[in-house]
């Protein structure tokens, strides 16, 4: 019984030691070393910007990379924040353009030209059909 209670508080003196080493606030070389893992990973740093800075440089670089980023809002959302005071304005200006459009220029066909012939450099004029107004060995004219 008196052995079991000695294992018994060496377990627990263990365990306690293990969760105190756990509990540990990492060092400055770790703090800077998955900061610059952070700032190549999301700010698009290269080994070459982070060498031989301080870590005071790194932490200010990392606290505006980690600000930028966290506070990022996509510009459709809908809690953008700003709202423009011309936005019915602009609707109104795009409703009136779509009035002035020019059909005509909608109505030309431009050739469809395929990936394989681009790629085999094979002569792009040569399956071009005469409605689109082009000749072998002459050129577009406007």
């Amino acid at each position: 019984m008196f052995v079991e209670l000695i294992n018994e508080r060496k377990k627990h003196f263990a365990r306690l030691r293990e969760e105190a080493q756990r509990n540990k606030p990492p060092t400055k070389a770790q703090q800077r070393k998955t900061m610059c893992i952070y700032l190549k990973n999301m700010a698009g740093y290269k080994d070459k910007n982070l060498k031989n800075k301080s870590f005071d440089v790194i932490k200010k670089m990392f606290d505006k990379a980690y600000k930028q980023v966290n506070t990022f809002i996509p510009m459709d959302s809908e809690g953008s924040g700003k709202k423009d005071d011309n936005s019915g304005k602009k609707e109104e200006n795009i409703q009136d353009e779509d009035i002035a459009i020019n059909y005509e220029a909608l109505a030309i066909k431009s050739p469809i030209i395929e990936r394989e012939s681009q790629i085999l450099g094979a002569n792009l004029n040569a399956h071009l059909p005469e409605e689109y107004g082009w000749i072998k060995g002459q050129e577009f004219e406007e």
